[in-house]
Parts: structure tokens; sequence; C-alpha cells
């Protein structure tokens, strides 16, 4: 019997996969004459300059490349195979402000994640970082990049509501990651932050806390505002609680200014922080007025990352099973990019509460 060999055998080395990505790329049209500069590149495939080297030295020994210029040297397709149209049906396209190494871990371990499910099904996914796209309304940038990038489906990561309505106004094949606006019918999948938020309302009443805020980036995304929508719902479970929101810009200073600020005046003793590196932000803002957690405050934190593991005192937080949200954002995005239309529009995914030890008991203070 004739016995098969999958795509890729394991082990591999990052080289390796992105030889292959290359070679599909190729393959599909994506580079018609020339390869973008190796910045451009390891961006894109978000690998380091010396892993891009070593894969397009593999692809310049099969004949698929050749590097021709003086001191600045560019990287020229030999053998381009395939045409524009089967271009359209290979490409995935997630769009983000943030370049990867200002990502939260679990964007990049998402990002790493797609790349690898995508690839197995015979698909290149190219990340594309441009914060032009996400200010303001960029009708213009959107419609150069739209037509440029002929993409099967588009992701969008941290979308406003401009920039949803623009895709779905076009009927673009396109999957939010994260919450979607109101009247916004593009599938999506995110974290139930309405149920987060209700959930840590409680969590901070059954202590004993009733003076509880909210700190949140002021950027408009609609996650932050379904999590303030459950938080004071939750809260409104007591007649005697009340809820403070903390709207911030996000730059630290201006945030750590803004948190003692109402721990002056309007102090309350339950914080509920949204995004893992305002929490350290929030954490060490205490610290350094010397306001003890839990002891003075208790605080939740609403998302996770992967430094907190080594904290002290551990933070109470919501966590997510990583690779199961990739295995559903994947399975929508490849249904999408084929045609297809998930039967349930927006996939609200849950989180796990880690209880942590930053919340303590006013009664026993």
């Amino acid at each position: 019997t004739m016995k098969i060999q999958p795509l890729f055998p394991r082990p591999q080395t990052v080289s390796q996969q992105i030889a292959e990505i290359l070679r599909r790329g190729l393959d599909d049209g994506i580079w018609k004459c020339v390869l973008p500069g190796e910045i451009e590149l390891s961006r894109t495939l978000q690998v380091s300059r010396m892993t891009l080297r070593a894969s397009l030295a593999t692809l310049t020994a099969e004949g698929r490349l050749s590097v021709s210029g003086g001191g600045r040297k560019r990287t020229i397709l030999v053998r381009p195979t395939g045409d524009s149209k089967r271009r359209a049906s290979r490409l995935i396209v997630l769009l983000t402000a943030v370049p990867i190494e200002h990502m939260t871990m679990l964007h990049i371990l998402q990002v790493d994640g797609l790349r690898e499910r995508f690839l197995q099904d015979g698909f290149v996914l190219e990340v594309h970082v441009n914060p032009a796209v996400f200010a303001g309304q960029p009708a213009r940038s959107l419609e150069r990049l739209t037509a440029h990038l002929r993409a099967a489906a588009w992701i969008l990561l941290n979308s406003s509501a401009w920039m949803q309505q623009w895709f779905m106004a076009r009927q673009l094949p396109c999957v939010v990651i994260g919450a979607t606006h109101p009247h916004i019918t593009i599938p999506s999948l995110g974290s139930d932050y309405r149920a987060i938020g209700h959930h840590a309302a409680g969590v901070f009443l059954r202590r004993g806390h009733r003076q509880l805020a909210l700190i949140v980036p002021d950027d408009g995304k609609a996650g932050h505002r379904n999590t303030e929508e459950g938080f004071r719902a939750g809260a409104a479970m007591n007649k005697g609680a009340s809820v403070q929101i903390i709207r911030h810009s996000g730059k630290p200073d201006a945030l750590a200014r803004s948190l003692l600020a109402m721990r002056k005046y309007s102090p309350a003793t339950g914080l509920l922080v949204a995004l893992p590196q305002f929490y350290l932000t929030v954490i060490s803002a205490l610290a350094s007025v010397g306001i003890r957690v839990p002891q003075d405050v208790s605080t939740l934190a609403r998302d996770s990352d992967a430094y907190m593991d080594f904290m002290i005192p551990s933070p109470a937080r919501y966590v997510i099973d990583v690779q199961h949200y990739v295995k559903k954002i994947s399975q929508t995005v490849l249904l999408v990019a084929r045609g297809g239309m998930p039967r349930v529009r927006e996939q609200l995914l849950q989180r796990d509460f880690v209880p942590g030890e930053t919340i303590g008991h006013l009664s026993k203070k």
C-alpha cells in the first residue's frame, strides 16, 4: 500500500514552514515580479529576518528566486506561476493597527496558530499592520488596500464601528475578531464581555464591595461597551452599589493620574481593569503611593496575559482556552474564504474565572 505523508511532518523548523508559505504564495501569484523587502516581508510573516533569510535561501537553491542589485539587494521571482484569479482564493489578510511586538500574548498566539491552520488548508495568512486604516474614516486607504490585496477573506482585529460598516457595505468576505457594533452583520468571534462584566460585579458584591469602578480605554471598541453594560447590570443587583467608569487614552501617566484622583475624591474598593497592559499600570500606580492590593483595594483583570502567572499576589482574572479560540476562528474564516457563512453570526466564547489573590473581603478589613 502507498503511504501518504502529511504536508508538514513533525518536527519541522520555522524556516521550512515559511519556505512553504512563500512557495504557495508564488504559485498563487500573490507576488508578481519582486518580493517585498526583508523588513516588510518579515513583518508580514511575523518571523525574524534571520529565519526569513534561511527560507529565501532555500527557495533560491530551488531556482524559485534570484537576487539582483548592488548594495541594496532585491529578491526577484524567476518562475512565477498561478494567476490573479487563484490569488484571490488563497490569500487571507489579517488587518491590525498594532505590530506583533506590541500585541498581547493572546493575539500573538492567535496569529501563530491561525497561520499554521490556514497553511494546512492551502491558504496563506498575511498580517497587514496599518494604523491609518483604523483611525477616523480612512475610505481611500481601505479602497487602495482592498484593491491591491485581493483576499479570499479579511480578518479585522480590534476594529472600529466605521471600519466594520465599510467592509459590510462593500460585502467583502470578512470576519471580526472581537465584538461587533450595533447593526453590523459581519461574522464575528469574541469573548462574552457582557457576561464577564456581570460576573465581575457579582464577585465584588459577594465580598462586600459596594463602590465599584471599571477602567477601560476610551477608544469606542464594542467589547468595552459590552463590558460596561454587563458591569452596570451586575452592580444593579444590589441597590447600595455604585459604579464609576474611568476612561483613559491609553497613556500610562494619564491613567495613573485618573486612578489616583478617583482614589482621593471618590474611592472605589473594587476595580475591574480591561486589557492586561493597563492592569499592570493600575497595580504599579497604586503601589507607587503605598496603596496595597488586596488590603486597601481589590482588583480584577478582565483579560489575562502570560506575565500574570509571575505576579504576587496572583491576579484575579478571566482566561481563555487559546487553542479552542484559534480553532473556532480558523473554522469560521475558512468557511467565509470559501464563500460560506456561519449559522451563528456572532459567536461569543466564554472565559474561565481564576479567583487569584487580589480580591479581599471588605467586611474583614
